[in-house]
């Protein structure tokens, strides 16, 4: 019946469209292990004092450290891929600024426009174009050789 209940709890914080993270704290040898980890993202146990502060401690910091959560969409030419795959959504920091770099792998000759968009509660906040030849190249066979960073003045939050 919990796990029921927790499935069905998970569904409608899905519903709101707002990024969600569930951690439980179980305190004593009275509660079972499994079922925690089952309903939760983070699951802590509780057995002095002391590690209750730190979890706590731990939880609000992170709350009051964030403004939420947004979500970036790549629209990338021929050639061109993403070398690591986006999260579905990237935390705000407690100004609201996105901190993230996207890391791409570009074929020779590559060019056309990377298109960027940020949506926070499903609404596009912040749209960027660069054109994929302003990249940096960098010497064949170097460990940059593949990849090149989006970093433009154009495509920051601020």
């Amino acid at each position: 019946v919990a796990r029921m209940a927790g499935d069905a709890f998970r569904e409608a914080l899905r519903h709101t469209g707002c990024q969600t993270y569930i951690c439980i704290a179980a305190f004593g040898a009275d509660h079972d292990p499994d079922q925690c980890q089952y309903l939760s993202d983070r699951y802590y146990y509780i057995n002095r004092g002391e590690v209750l502060a730190e979890v706590l401690a731990g939880g609000l910091g992170a709350l009051l450290n964030s403004a939420g959560q947004c979500s970036v969409n790549l629209a990338l030419p021929s050639g061109t891929s993403l070398e690591e795959p986006l999260p579905a959504t990237l935390p705000l920091d407690a100004e609201g600024c996105l901190d993230h770099h996207v890391w791409l792998r570009t074929a020779e000759g590559s060019d056309g426009p990377i298109s960027v968009e940020v949506e926070v509660a499903g609404a596009v906040v912040l749209r960027g174009t660069a054109d994929a030849d302003s990249a940096e190249r960098v010497a064949s066979g170097s460990f940059e050789d593949h990849l090149f960073l989006i970093d433009l003045v154009a495509l920051r939050l601020r």
